[in-house]
């Protein structure tokens, strides 16, 4: 799916959810959560990213179409790297 994460100022990223820009914080701990592996292998770590990407795709699929307000999913909130005011989510059509 692809996505665009903005606020009223600018857009942050354009492109698909599996390339959003996630933390190494989230990420290394999503994967101590599911492998109990604080150094994750590429393997381990595509999984992770591929999880991230999935919640995020699920909570824009529950929204209808609406951009989702991060600040309103904080599930979400914490794994991405970006640190702006009153971002947003929103599918990209295409």
């Amino acid at each position: 799916m692809n996505i665009v994460i903005f606020n009223d100022q600018e857009t942050f990223f354009k492109g698909k959810s599996l390339n959003a820009p996630f933390s190494e914080k989230s990420i290394k701990e999503k994967s101590v959560d599911l492998f109990d592996d604080e150094d994750p292998c590429i393997i381990h770590k595509s999984y992770v990213v591929k999880t991230l990407a999935k919640q995020i795709e699920d909570a824009l699929d529950e929204a209808s179409g609406e951009p989702l307000n991060v600040k309103d999913h904080p599930e979400i909130q914490s794994t991405l790297a970006l640190d702006a005011e009153g971002l947003k989510i929103r599918k990209e059509d295409g």
